[in-house]
């Protein structure tokens, strides 16, 4: 079995304090890939807000997240919402990785998987859905973002 690659397919710098920061035209850059990883690193808030398509609907996003900080453990999920949150309290700076499974399959709902760090407020990992079947053609993160900040998307073979 062939090894999976990741392939670098765009980059944004973020130069003023901004919010909203969209990746557009997936359907063309990832073309022939089966899976997205979208990475942040953030010099302040690894929180993030994911919006799929521009798809703002009540309830079309779910999740399940737990966190751990060295003292303290929580869990929560998040049903009906209009966003996928899978980190909720890692600040201080760090990097949230989320993938997103056969982005491009029309005959099934998206799913996700989010790992996130911060040396000051410990670990995330969370799991969502979006209730749709269209392609996904943009990801927006709606948090603020610094100057400085960096998000990678890459495409993973299948």
């Amino acid at each position: 079995m062939a090894t999976p690659t990741y392939d670098l397919l765009a980059t944004v710098t973020i130069t003023t304090t901004t919010s909203g920061t969209t990746i557009s035209n997936i359907d063309t850059i990832g073309a022939g890939y089966r899976d997205l990883v979208l990475v942040l690193s953030s010099t302040d808030n690894c929180v993030v807000y994911i919006r799929l398509n521009g798809d703002s609907t009540v309830g079309a996003y779910s999740s399940v997240n737990a966190e751990g900080t060295g003292s303290a453990t929580s869990s929560n999920t998040g049903p009906n919402s209009t966003r996928f949150t899978p980190t909720s309290s890692v600040y201080g700076g760090g990097t949230n990785i989320i993938q997103f499974f056969d982005f491009s399959q029309t005959d099934k709902h998206k799913s996700m998987l989010s790992r996130a760090s911060s040396s000051a407020n410990g670990v995330n990992m969370a799991t969502g859905r979006w209730a749709n079947t269209a392609a996904v053609t943009s990801i927006t993160d709606l948090s603020t973002r610094n100057a400085g900040d960096t998000f990678h998307l890459y495409g993973i073979a299948g």
